[in-house]
């Protein structure tokens, strides 16, 4: 009979489970909005970092659905039957392969050929691919198509090699980076050989466009802000700094100054649009003005001259920015002849065909180690995707899970990395949990923060407070030192949320009798009173303030006992049953809307709540009901020995035994004549 996926019931909703690997083929045509989750971030995966690797190709950061999908579909492609997917072991059989296509049989053959496998019979081990791609990538070469300097050994290869990259300003040479090489270097010495430099009608051509080229921009600059003048005289005043106004300038700051220097104007700009080149000149400038005044023979410059030199330059100024600033022309004529005649492009680009050929191989193996991974791990990350089935299995830990957090005698095992607490807190207060956010100190300095936060589902939070120090065990088993940084109280168990608001209650009245009994109070008081009675010298009178207070006193302890007395006469005629059924009722009153109030609170807690805060995008409401709860926080039990709690529930039973006969001697409740 064809298996099918089922549903069960986990975390208080339905959610499908894979009860077979073969069956992966049904998630493929599964709903998304039926997964329990839709997309997870890589760093709250506790599982092998190849396999997270391989379900998130881009490197996003995070794993969705649909990448599940196409990793699914890969394996049921590249196995010869769904019924392979059962096998879990980190070993590939060559028989298992789907050798149906082209594409097949050559990728049995690669793997034949590269491990000297004779038959299908044989057997590859996670082991063995891993290190065969560890020997092809730990050399120069990499199979990345980034030639690094490592991989040249040619002394005149590595000069071209080094040239190329100062020109592009990269770390290493690619395939289309040599193309572009050349193909500039063929350009400029093209245009080099076809273009005459253009001549300039002046003396000294080259100390003209010397200066030209200095003050360009900013020329420009000033014949832009006189035309503001000229539009509105007014606009001058934006030019004059008002010393109430002055921007802080740190003046011992050379490079400062020499920064704000420059950004002054090449002069103050006027309404006619004209520069006098021999005074009014910013001082950042003067000798660019005075050899540009030298070589034009000009004494002042109006907007119309200046576009004229800009004009008659530009043919000159575009030669000169191609034949001195173009970045393969740098390298002059002679040395880009010789790079284009000689061997050493050649060899680069044999160097850079073997890296390409690397490419293919690691390309064919890494598909192989992909194929191991998915197959050996993909049933236990659906169990956490697909269905939370792992995560609410008891004594099992889900690789959602980060770690335990060992604390105040306990072990904390609903933990999660975070990378902002104080952002996951913000999401995660909805959630209804009771949590606790801790800093993980690594033993390696240079290593970065990191940051947990750890569910509390059962016991109590009197011995947790912020600062508290514990141990973090992740599931490799490494230990870090663990730091509370941030608390979110919320409900935990049953009786725990059930007399919180008594515990309140009692808290207040426990702190206000620590205030009244505080020996700081009792010593100002004794201070008070030594002090009145020094200052206050009279005799001794009945009608004084403290006689009456003892008086009062008297009064109110007579009064007191007059009050019970009347009341235990009164109860003499109440029979124990009323008694006991009106103390019941009372209690009852009382604790009927705690009880209510607990329950609701408890119910509320939601776990998918407290994974979206910390990335997840999960489409079920997860309840975190008792019996889960306590495999999430739980006290290791110590070795069972002798116990004497006997001795105290027999000599409790004695007292309440007595206590009952002598309220019967008093009210005759259970026998008129039993007496003590």
């Amino acid at each position: 009979m064809k298996k099918k996926l089922t549903c069960e019931n986990i975390g208080g909703s339905q959610q499908f489970v894979v009860s077979a690997p073969e069956l992966m083929k049904a998630v493929v045509n599964l709903d998304p909005a039926l997964w329990a989750a839709t997309s997870a971030p890589c760093e709250s995966l506790s599982t092998n970092s190849k396999f997270i690797s391989y379900l998130d190709p881009n490197n996003s950061g995070s794993i969705r659905v649909d990448e599940v999908i196409v990793a699914i579909k890969f394996l049921l492609e590249s196995f010869k039957s769904e019924q392979e997917l059962n096998n879990q072991n980190k070993a590939l059989s060559l028989k298992e392969l789907n050798v149906t296509s082209d594409v097949g049989n050559a990728f049995l053959k690669f793997v034949k050929k590269s491990f000297a496998l004779k038959d299908k019979n044989s057997e590859l081990t996670l082991e063995q691919v891993s290190d065969k791609i560890n020997l092809f990538s730990s050399g120069p070469l990499k199979g990345d198509g980034n030639l690094t300097a490592k991989a040249v050994e040619n002394i005149d290869d590595l000069k071209l090699f080094n040239d190329i990259l100062t020109v592009a300003a990269k770390d290493c040479l690619t395939l289309e980076l040599l193309g572009k090489f050349i193909a500039d270097a063929k350009d400029f010495l093209d245009w080099e050989e076809n273009t005459a430099k253009p001549e300039l009608k002046v003396k000294d051509a080259t100390l003209a466009y010397s200066a030209y080229s200095a003050l360009k921009s900013k020329m420009d600059e000033f014949f832009s802000y006189c035309q503001l003048v000229a539009v509105d005289p007014v606009n001058a005043k934006r030019f004059q700094l008002d010393p109430e106004k002055i921007p802080p300038l740190e003046l011992k700051n050379p490079e400062g100054i020499s920064v704000y220097l420059d950004a002054m104007p090449l002069a103050f700009p006027n309404e006619k649009l004209e520069l006098k080149l021999s005074s009014g000149i910013n001082s950042r400038y003067l000798s660019q003005v005075k050899d540009f005044a030298a070589a034009f023979k000009l004494s002042a410059l109006s907007m119309e001259k200046w576009e004229e030199i800009k004009k008659e330059l530009a043919p000159y100024d575009e030669y000169c920015t191609r034949i001195y600033g173009d970045p393969t022309g740098k390298l002059g004529r002679k040395k880009l002849e010789d790079y284009l005649k000689g061997s050493e492009i050649d060899n680069l680009r044999n160097i850079l065909a073997k890296d390409d050929k690397l490419s293919d191989t690691l390309v064919l193996l890494r598909k192989l180690e992909k194929m191991i991974l998915l197959r050996h791990y993909m049933p236990e990350f659906i169990d956490n995707f697909v269905n939370f089935k792992d995560l609410y299995t008891q004594r099992k830990t889900s690789i959602i899970q980060a770690g335990s957090l060992v604390m105040d005698g306990r072990h904390f095992d609903l933990v999660l990395f975070v990378k902002n607490p104080a952002e996951h807190k913000k999401y995660a207060l909805k959630s209804n949990l009771c949590m606790i956010y801790v800093e993980l100190h690594s033993k390696d300095k240079n290593a970065s923060k990191q940051f947990a936060v750890a569910s509390i589902t059962t016991g109590t939070v009197n011995n947790l407070y912020i600062g508290k120090k514990g141990v973090f065990i992740d599931n490799k088993g490494i230990y870090q030192d663990a730091t509370i940084i941030d608390f979110v109280n919320g409900p935990i168990s049953f009786w725990q949320t059930m007399f919180l608001p008594f515990r309140k209650a009692s808290d207040a009245i426990s702190q206000r009798m620590m205030k009244l009994s505080s020996f700081n109070a009792i010593e100002q008081n004794i201070s008070k009173g030594a002090k009145t009675v020094e200052t206050q010298k009279k005799g001794f009178s009945l009608l004084n303030a403290g006689s009456i207070a003892v008086l009062c006193g008297s009064v109110g302890v007579a009064a007191l006992g007059s009050g019970v007395a009347f009341a235990i006469n009164k109860l003499k005629d109440v029979s124990w049953i009323k008694i006991v059924s009106v103390f019941v009722a009372v209690i009852i009153i009382i604790m009927a809307p705690a009880v209510i109030s607990a329950l609701l609170k408890l119910r509320r807690r939601n776990l998918a709540l407290f994974l979206e805060a910390a990335g997840w995008a999960v489409n079920q409401h997860l309840k975190l009901k008792s019996a889960i709860a306590r495999t999430f926080t739980y006290r290791p039990e110590y070795e069972k020995s002798s116990s004497k709690a006997w001795i105290y529930y027999i000599l409790i039973l004695i007292i309440i035994i007595t206590g009952m006969l002598i309220l019967n001697q008093h009210f005759k409740w259970f026998c008129n004549e039993c007496k003590i």
